[in-house]
Parts: structure tokens; sequence; C-alpha cells
């Protein structure tokens, strides 16, 4: 029997415990947001929680350093103040995600390792993360879409279905966004491209 215990970051108190045969850290996390358990503050350092159902998951404060987020699900997660240096991001479900203040230093976006980013909530209906590589690409994050710049000024417009080139309140918000995202980059880093 193994038994996984997920304790809080800051007290070392334990917030939910979990036995079983083949008990993973992952089984542990889904098992504590299905009961209810508040992770707040959870230490999760390293995890491998490729591929998890996260939706709402409360994980304020959380420590997911070097933590595997891959595919994972974590629409409408509260990761406020969470430290997510290193952790792989890749394909994961952001959408709704409250990320205010957390750490994204060496997080994987989408195969890169950021050095510096922001995360903005409220501009348009999708979060906005404007993130430098470590090779200085300036790269922004919009709902789905995870491109450079260029690739943005090239063709901004490129969602005709949601999002058309119509002057309409819902498309300007989303253009205002991106504009924020470059502005951001002026301030950071001295560069738009």
């Amino acid at each position: 029997m193994i038994k996984i215990e997920i304790k809080n970051r800051f007290t070392g108190n334990i917030l939910f415990e979990y036995s079983n045969d083949n008990a993973t850290i992952k089984d542990a996390v889904i098992k504590a947001l299905k009961s209810g358990a508040d992770l707040y503050g959870a230490n999760l350092r390293g995890a491998n929680l490729y591929g998890a159902d996260l939706y709402g998951a409360n994980l304020y404060g959380a420590d997911l350093y070097g933590a595997n987020l891959r595919g994972a699900n974590l629409y409408g997660a509260n990761l406020r103040g969470a430290n997510l240096y290193g952790a792989n991001l890749r394909g994961a479900n952001l959408r709704g995600a409250d990320l205010r203040g957390a750490d994204l230093y060496g997080a994987d976006l989408y195969g890169a390792k950021i050095k510096k980013a922001i995360v903005f909530s409220g501009l348009y209906q999708y979060i906005v993360i404007p993130y430098v590589t470590d090779e200085d690409i300036c790269r922004v994050k919009m709902g789905c879409h995870d491109r450079t710049v260029t690739e943005w000024d090239a063709d901004f417009w490129n969602n005709n279905r949601e999002f058309p080139n119509d002057g309409s309140e819902k498309s300007q918000l989303r253009l205002m966004a991106y504009n924020t995202a470059k502005e951001w980059f002026k301030i950071v880093t001295n560069k738009t491209k």
C-alpha cells in the first residue's frame, strides 16, 4: 500500500492523504479535488500531473516548481501566486485560470523556456500571457494561440469565426489586449519583435 500526503508548503500541515496499491501524486491530487479538499499552498513540487483534469482547482500559492502540467486541464484553476518556475505547461488549458502573481520563470509554454512573463486577465475574454524566452524571443499566448510578435503582426486576425476584423467590441478588445502585451515588451525589453 502506497500512502501519499499532500502538505501545505508554508505550514507543513497535511491537506490530503491518499492510499492505494498503485498510488501516484496525480491520483492523489485528483481524489483531493473530487473530495472538495482545499489545496491552497499545496507542495506539488516536481509532481507529474501530465494530462490531469484540474478544472477549477484552488491551487493558490501552490508550489508547482518543475511540475509536469503538460496537457493538464487548468480551466478556471486558481493559480494565483503559484510557483510555476520550470513547470511544463505545454498544451495545458489555461483558459480562465487566475495566474496573477504566478512565477512562470523557466516554465515551458510550447517548448519555450521563459525568462520573463506576465499574465493579463480581464482585457478580453481570454487570458493574455506575453513572455520573453531564454533566446530573447517575444511571444504572446492569447487564448489557444501562442505565437511570436512577428507572427501575430503578420496575421493578427487569424480567427475570423470568433474574432472577425469587423470593429465589434469583442474584436477591438482582443486588439487592445494584444497591444497591451506589446507595450509590456517595450517596457521590459526595449524591443517588440
